[in-house]
């Protein structure tokens, strides 16, 4: 199964979900999103306000470009290997 992030809709459509007062496996069966990934988005994306989803999008925008994926060889490095 191919992961694919959350857009700003689906942030959006999450908002509204729960304040209908959807559970969140009430949200991931009309959402057809797998339950870890609405949990993952409510746990770390929750505040003292509730989820807000514009808030919610700019901090994973942030944690995408703040993340590092380890160090890459130089060319230089690549040449001596070989």
């Amino acid at each position: 199964m191919r992961y694919l992030h959350l857009t700003r809709d689906k942030r959006y459509q999450i908002h509204i979900l729960k304040r209908a007062g959807h559970n969140q496996s009430k949200i991931t069966d009309l959402m057809k999103r797998d339950k870890s990934t609405i949990g993952r988005e409510l746990k770390r994306n929750c505040g003292e306000r509730d989820y807000r989803p514009k808030h919610s999008h700019e901090l994973s925008l942030a944690r995408m470009r703040a993340k590092d994926n380890g160090r890459r060889v130089s060319a230089e490095t690549c040449a001596v290997a070989v």
